[in-house]
């Protein structure tokens, strides 16, 4: 018990290795993989979303704008 105190205290009184360097290692690599993954995944995803809705937009313009030029050439609003 004695030799066991002495150690510890021996211990105490040494100053920590500075020279020491940690990183993230294997795992933090992987969290960061998948992370970046995600997010390509989700711009991809966002763009195509994005690029469908601009084109369902353009094409109900270009419908709207077929049925006010056949209903001017009828002389009368749409649907009469």
């Amino acid at each position: 018990m004695n030799t066991a105190m002495t150690t510890l205290g021996l211990l105490a009184q040494q100053e920590p290795d500075t020279n020491v360097s940690t990183t993230g290692g294997l795992g933090a690599f992987l969290a960061m993989f998948v992370l970046a993954l995600a997010v390509w995944a989700l711009g991809w995803s966002m763009t195509r979303h994005l690029r469908r809705v601009s084109y369902l937009e353009k094409q109900r313009r270009r419908e709207e704008a077929r049925e006010g030029a056949g209903a001017q050439h009828e002389g009368g609003p749409a649907g009469e």
